[in-house]
């Protein structure tokens, strides 16, 4: 028999074990990721959910499941919270099968006061990181600012309120994920699978964005730092971890 026959199923079991390890090892380095360090981080609570879970390697099982995580909390006396909806449904149809998949992941803070709706986005944005836009009929407008508006694309109802925006998303500065929206007296993150793990490797930066776009609106002074409301994350959170392979593929 050729060699390859006895060599192949070597070298498949030896990938996969080294994935296995691999995959080990980055949760281990990456225990800020979990969703009870995330809350910890955020000064929310976990009302619901797994706190174990590593948002890193968040898997999708090959069979019909549904997930939420839900963290709710105060910081910056603010109410604030995180909610993840996860899911997928097969039907068998005889000779079809369908399949249905669910995802919603959003941070969202309640803002005191009246304003008009808008969105913002990176204008050039990585191409696994591009966002679903929610409001898509909101005209695009300038803010005043030309740093702002060369890397940003700001959409909002009233454009007088553009240069409101300014101070939040400078709080965003150097994020590769953008995606912020206002509506219905909230300012919220969604979050795509791919944004993910960007957002939780800097949590507490997207938090501190909604806190300053949410005074600015209400007319009160923003924090002047960001304030981590938690406490520290463990581990190495300058970027994502080393060798780090998205669970969804490309």
């Amino acid at each position: 028999m050729p060699v390859y026959v006895y060599v192949l199923p070597v070298i498949v079991v030896a990938m996969l074990i080294y994935g296995v390890v691999m995959r080990k090892r980055g949760m281990a380095s990456t225990q800020h990721a979990t969703v009870g360090s995330l809350a910890q981080r955020l000064g929310l609570q976990v009302i619901q959910g797994d706190s174990s879970i590593n948002l890193y390697y968040l898997t999708q099982p090959n069979r019909n499941y549904k997930r939420n995580i839900q963290l709710v909390g105060t910081p910056y006396g603010r109410e604030v919270k995180w909610d993840l909806t996860d899911g997928t449904r097969s039907q068998d149809f005889l000779v079809v099968v369908k399949v249905t998949t669910t995802w919603g992941c959003f941070l969202v803070a309640r803002v005191a006061a009246q304003f008009p709706d808008f969105e913002i986005t990176l204008k050039s944005p990585n191409e696994y990181l591009v966002p679903e836009r929610l409001l898509p009929h909101l005209p695009e407008t300038m803010t005043g600012d030309p740093a702002i508006d060369a890397s940003y694309r700001v959409a909002i109802a009233d454009p007088r309120w553009a240069s409101q925006l300014v101070a939040g998303i400078r709080a965003l500065t150097g994020q590769l994920y953008v995606h912020v929206v206002g509506q219905g007296g909230v300012v919220m993150v969604p979050l795509t699978r791919f944004g993910l793990p960007y957002f939780v490797n800097a949590a507490e930066q997207y938090l501190y964005c909604l806190e300053v776009l949410a005074c600015t609106l209400e007319g009160k002074t923003p924090p002047a730092t960001l304030a981590a409301p938690g406490a520290a994350p463990t581990g190495d959170v300058r970027g994502l971890p080393q060798n780090y392979v998205s669970p969804y593929g490309r």
